[in-house]
């Protein structure tokens, strides 16, 4: 069962870095944030952590409909037989391709997130000293 999650640590972000999805909601309370920078951060977070990676997997089908066009193109000219079973294995291989593609980015985003926030926090933390 999915839960949500406040955070008001450090420490807590890093529960965020599992490749499985545990949280279906995320709020972020961080007491060396004010309440507007929490959202904005908030807001990035749940945008890397919620990515389906539907926009990468759609570039791709893109990529796959622009080679079965240009191949097309090319059997057409060459005088040689069309594979239409060859230019759907292509699209749809493109297709998981650029969804994988894009959850593997936009995991690496968030953990790049978490980092700024715990350097801003350390930054906050000397500049307090």
């Amino acid at each position: 069962m999915k839960k949500e999650i406040y955070i008001n640590s450090a420490e807590q972000l890093h529960e965020l870095k599992s490749i499985v999805k545990n949280f279906k909601k995320i709020e972020l309370k961080l007491p060396y944030l004010n309440d507007l920078q929490n959202k904005a951060w908030e807001k990035r977070i749940q945008k890397e952590y919620f990515s389906c990676g539907c926009t990468t997997g759609s570039y791709f089908v893109g990529l796959g409909i622009l080679i079965a066009i240009i191949y097309l193109v090319y059997t057409l000219t060459v005088k040689s037989s069309i594979s239409i079973k060859m230019i759907l294995i292509t699209i749809v291989g493109l297709a998981i391709l650029g969804k994988l593609v894009g959850l593997f980015s936009a995991h690496i985003r968030l953990i790049r997130i978490i980092q700024s926030l715990g350097y801003l926090r350390m930054n906050k933390l000397y500049k307090s000293t």
